[in-house]
């Protein structure tokens, strides 16, 4: 059996608040980690599997993204990029992660830029020139800026 139209599919689980605890749990341990503890060399095990699960419910639910665009989420993803310590898989995977948030509100480019966004992507773009995801997924999250 298969869904006819994959794209359009939405879990039942995101019609309803289910979500909320897992989001806020994960938003949490991040912002700890990153923000009031702090002093990482390099992104964590924690940071991008964090950020893996938070995309993926961003895609599967828009009413989830713009939690995360309101609670600042896309911000502990611009921490991720700032870290010097971040290799290319942490970078493409916060890339991605912010992405993954525009679509989830018409309000979401004014927040992704207010977060510093843009000039971490393009800095991503320059620091790693050879990498195709990171250059695709910088590109979407400078578009996402610009509404």
């Amino acid at each position: 059996m298969s869904i006819a139209a994959p794209t359009l599919f939405v879990p039942a689980w995101a019609h309803s608040r289910k979500p909320d605890t897992t989001v806020d749990a994960l938003i949490e341990a991040l912002r700890r980690s990153l923000v009031h503890v702090g002093g990482h060399m390099v992104a964590q095990a924690l940071h991008t599997s964090a950020l893996r699960a938070l995309g993926t419910v961003a895609h599967l639910s828009r009413s989830q993204a713009q939690r995360m665009l309101a609670v600042k989420g896309a911000d502990l993803a611009v921490a991720v990029l700032r870290h010097d310590g971040s290799d290319e898989e942490a970078v493409s995977i916060a890339l991605w992660y912010i992405a993954e948030l525009a679509p989830g509100s018409p309000f979401s480019p004014k927040a992704i830029a207010v977060s510093g966004a843009e000039a971490v992507a393009r800095s991503a773009m320059s620091k790693y020139p050879w990498s195709q995801r990171v250059q695709v997924e910088a590109e979407r999250v400078i578009r996402a800026c610009q509404g």
